[in-house]
């Protein structure tokens, strides 16, 4: 059916890795990156049991049996196998396949080898043949595969069962759910909004969106350094708490949605409103950033807590080291009325009060 041809993928250091298809004796090796990579990687979504219970069912023998119709493909470094991943025909089906076993060893991530994966498994037969593809994502891996383009199965979020979240890719430019009620469609009817700016929906924070929100809060390199939060990871059930406390202290906490994709795009807050004041909080998910975002949202909730809960003052306080994040607030109209070592203290007064 045609595979592609090894490819060269730069090291961190030394020679380069090698991108190539299976053999019949990578079936040990696959075996034992998954069972090293659930273990560190997945740890902080899923018990031991489960992910042992992950690893048991990735046996070499499991390569050796599902090789006679998957394409895998593995990344090696010299004879270590340091990446995988396959595909084969979704049920039988010409017209649609699907992406299995897709793993990078913990050490070599940050390099772009699932990203390298993922295209090879796109340039196969399989999938250009296909006009759809479907992948089960761990809670781990969903941002992942929405950067590759990747969106919910029915606008489905949650993980099933079987602790992983369907997802799926139209191959086709003119197909796909966007030409009839598509996934982020229905998602986005199911959700309560309660303002909107031109091209944000804001809704009430939701158990849904669980796996957005471990994307966006467990990066601390673009997101999470930045709102004041340490460097750990949040679980599933933790993030579930934390909605379920918002939403009974009826907090003025929304979800961004884009309007006309329906995808996730960041969290916004008024928090401590008390009499005529409130504190303004904002986190934007790192594929969401610099493109515009921001400005809209802090402009649009401005206006509700001015407009419509009868605010006098909303405040804000960031890091020094946030210089992005200050001259977005500028621009909205916040001013700089106390600086520390650790905080910029920004203001804004509904106009015609001060």
């Amino acid at each position: 059916m045609g595979e592609p041809a090894n490819k060269s993928i730069p090291a961190k250091s030394g020679p380069p890795l090698v991108l190539r298809p299976y053999r019949d004796s990578d079936g040990a090796g696959m075996a034992e990156l998954i069972a090293h990579t659930l273990k560190i990687s997945n740890k902080n979504d899923y018990s031991p049991e489960y992910l042992e219970r992950i690893a048991r069912s990735h046996s070499p023998a499991f390569f050796a049996e599902r090789a006679k119709d998957v394409h895998f493909y593995v990344v090696c470094d010299g004879d270590r196998i340091v990446g995988c991943g396959g595909i084969t025909a979704f049920d039988g089906s010409p017209a649609e396949s699907y992406i299995l076993s897709v793993f990078t060893h913990p050490e070599y991530q940050g390099i772009g080898i699932g990203k390298q994966i993922m295209e090879a498994l796109e340039t196969d037969a399989y999938f250009r043949r296909a006009r759809r593809t479907e992948l089960d994502a761990s809670v781990t891996a969903v941002g992942f595969y929405q950067k590759t383009g990747y969106t919910f199965v029915h606008g489905v979020t949650g993980p099933d069962e079987n602790g992983v979240i369907r997802m799926e890719k139209y191959n086709r430019p003119g197909e796909g759910p966007e030409n009839d009620k598509s996934a982020e469609e229905k998602r986005r009817e199911t959700m309560e909004r309660i303002f909107e700016s031109e091209h944000i929906s804001f809704v009430r924070v939701n158990e849904g969106l669980i796996p957005d929100y471990l994307v966006m809060v467990n990066d601390y390199e673009h997101v999470n350094r930045f709102i004041g939060g340490k460097q750990r990871t949040y679980t599933a059930e933790q993030e579930a708490e934390w909605v379920r406390g918002k939403l009974a202290e009826q907090a003025q906490v929304f979800s961004m949605i884009g309007k006309t994709t329906g995808e996730y795009i960041g969290n916004i807050e008024l928090m401590d409103v008390t009499g005529t004041e409130g504190e303004l909080g904002i986190a934007i998910t790192a594929a969401k950033q610099d493109l515009g975002y921001g400005t809209e949202a802090i402009l649009a909730l401005l206006g509700y807590g001015f407009d419509r809960l009868g605010l006098r003052r909303i405040f804000l306080r960031t890091k020094p080291t946030n210089a992005r994040a200050i001259h977005v607030y500028k621009k909205c109209g916040f001013r700089e009325y106390h600086r520390d070592e650790t905080h910029v203290y920004m203001e804004t007064i509904r106009q015609n009060e001060g």
